[in-house]
């Protein structure tokens, strides 16, 4: 059986609310804008993956809790003072902490038409006042003054996860980047052509997965509609018109690439059973594909946890609406407390 996350528990979400998230192998997060839905799905990810995160800020701490009951936690703690005096130091003796605060202080400069000696006061003031913080002991204030770091659970390995976001897939599939051959490519397709190479590696390791196959007859049970059908030929992801004429996927829209690169990632996440987690996969998606898209998933990887954060009702079509879950749901005032390992 694979180990699944159980549940979730957040604290103090935004300073005033509770999550409390029973979950299965599929789930699908709704609600209104602003109510913290991706937070949530990059808390996971932080817990899991016990990377920092400027998320963490957002919360006391997260608690997952697996199907095998191990826990995946990350606490906030308050920066002890005389670790934070060091740090000051450390900063006000950087060329890049000093040159960061004479930027931010450009504007006013040029405004009031002071020159530097006005600058370094200010600049000494702030790190005074950094210096003042340092001093309180309270540690209720440090946090509310941001003066925080966290912990993760001790004893838990990082679990394998994938993060797909189509928010920032919107951006990467026009944002050009040059490969080192001095080829310019968009830094979507440069992820494209990473997956595509985890996908041959994975294929040759694990022949009797058939994973080419699946790949590409999903795709094409979405692709059929536009006329075209995707191929791997020579090691190449290729699209293939009515007409015979052989295209790129660099051809295809943004975002007939994108579902090309979440295909490509779900069904990667299948080898290790990866988490997936799912920030608006329907951004850019024509409303048939939303409809098709669980099912299409969910034949290229039948064991990895998937949960998903969306705005459209489209996604849950299909038979899926007991994965939904509304957000409202899953606030409340107050959680029951647990320990921290």
């Amino acid at each position: 059986m694979n180990n699944y996350i159980k549940s979730i528990k957040i604290r103090n979400l935004f300073d005033e609310k509770d999550i409390n998230w029973k979950l299965n192998r599929v789930n699908v997060l709704v609600g209104k804008n602003g109510l913290g839905k991706s937070t949530i799905l990059h808390l996971i990810n932080s817990a899991i993956t016990q990377e920092s995160s400027k998320y963490l800020n957002l919360c006391d701490d997260v608690m997952l809790e697996m199907t095998n009951n191990e826990k995946y936690h990350a606490l906030k703690e308050a920066i002890p003072p005389d670790l934070l005096e060091v740090i000051i130091k450390e900063l006000s003796a950087s060329e890049d902490f000093i040159n960061a605060i004479e930027s931010s202080l450009t504007d006013y400069k040029d405004t009031k038409k002071s020159n530097i000696e006005i600058v370094n006061n200010i600049k000494k003031n702030i790190i005074l006042d950094f210096k003042k913080k340092a001093s309180i002991q309270d540690k209720n204030i440090i946090n509310q003054e941001g003066l925080s770091s966290y912990k993760f659970g001790i004893n838990v390995e990082p679990m394998e996860t994938e993060f797909i976001s189509t928010i920032n897939m919107n951006a990467n599939s026009v944002n050009n980047v040059t490969t080192s051959s001095g080829s310019p490519t968009t830094f979507l397709d440069f992820e494209i052509n990473n997956e595509i190479k985890r996908l041959l590696d994975n294929s040759s390791k694990y022949p009797e997965k058939n994973l080419e196959e699946k790949l590409t007859n999903s795709l094409n049970n979405l692709f059929n509609e536009t006329d075209k059908e995707i191929v791997i030929i020579n090691n190449n992801l290729k699209v293939l018109l009515l007409d015979g004429k052989e295209l790129s996927f660099k051809d295809l829209s943004s975002g007939e690439r994108q579902v090309v690169f979440i295909f490509l990632k779900v069904i990667n996440a299948s080898i290790n059973n990866s988490l997936i987690l799912m920030d608006e996969p329907e951004i850019s998606l024509h409303l048939s594909w939303q409809e098709k898209l669980l099912d299409e998933i969910s034949k290229v990887n039948t064991s990895s946890q998937i949960i998903i954060v969306t705005h459209s009702p489209a996604i849950l079509m299909n038979g899926w609406f007991d994965c939904l879950t509304d957000i409202k749901d899953i606030v409340f005032d107050n959680i029951d407390s647990y320990e921290v390992d």
